[in-house]
């Protein structure tokens, strides 16, 4: 299995604002906004995709702001607001902190307020004595939260799974997962290992499967018995997970729950 494109749609342009804004001859150009360390990587048709999911994780969203040519007197803010108007939120002005990119972050809390929004985010630079400039503004999206349940692992019950009973294989189903849009992907891990005593865990058998989103139905992904044909010291972990921007490596995958269990005969 593996992830498929879908044709038909045109390249992601951005919507950039058509006019250069500036401050003492100096362009503002539009920001960059990052996951923790990690700058968001526009899909080919979709834009920057943000997870709502990550205003629960541990990785923030921060706005990067080139500053190495803007005046020391001068003070920054961001403002994020959705295309139809509906939300927005201001951050407060910080100084500038040359020839350091200044970094100011967006808070989970808002981060939420923006759920399934189109949303552009700029920067606004005050100089004293000075009426605000807008920098060029960054088009984004920002998710609608999952609504799942948990996946099922056929033949496991009370974490364990009698190998004799599927010799030809056996099915993990994973049931409609509403408010999943393309280009979203949903995974399999099937990690199967032994751990010795007093050190790590060795793996014994690692298989990874991908299924293309598809809106209002269930995915099932089929593991063939030689991903358990181990002793019953082994243990198995399965998790079924999601990533919104398969296109980008660095991207985070988003779990919707698994099993661990051990193997019987």
């Amino acid at each position: 299995m593996k992830t498929h494109a879908f044709p038909g749609k045109p390249p992601f342009e951005g919507f950039q604002h058509p006019f250069t804004t500036s401050v003492s001859q100096v362009q503002l150009v539009a920001p960059t906004l990052y996951r923790f360390n990690k700058p968001f990587i526009p899909h080919e048709t979709e834009g920057i995709i943000v997870a709502v999911e990550l205003a629960s994780s541990h990785l923030r969203i921060y706005v990067h702001i080139p500053t190495v040519d803007l005046p020391n007197a001068a003070t920054v803010a961001i403002e994020v607001r959705a295309l139809d108007g509906s939300v927005s939120y201001a951050s407060k002005p910080q100084p500038i902190v040359s020839p350091e990119t200044l970094r100011i972050e967006v808070p989970q809390e808002d981060l939420k307020r923006f759920a399934g929004k189109k949303v552009s985010v700029r920067y606004i630079v005050q100089l004293p004595d000075e009426q605000p400039v807008g920098s060029e503004e960054l088009f984004a999206k920002v998710t609608s939260p999952l609504d799942f349940k948990f996946p099922v692992v056929e033949g496991v019950i009370d974490s364990k799974l009698k190998v004799t009973d599927y010799p030809d294989g056996l099915d993990v189903d994973q049931s409609i997962i509403l408010n999943l849009e393309y280009p979203s992907v949903v995974a399999c891990r099937w990690w199967v290992s032994y751990r010795v005593e007093g050190g790590f865990p060795v793996t014994l058998y690692d298989l990874q499967q991908t299924l293309p989103v598809a809106p209002g139905l269930p995915y099932r992904f089929r593991i063939p018995p030689q991903a358990y044909a181990f002793p019953s010291e082994a243990t198995c972990e399965c998790v079924v997970s999601v990533s919104f921007e398969p296109h980008d490596l660095d991207a985070q995958f988003f779990g919707l729950g698994g099993h661990k269990f051990s193997f019987v005969r």
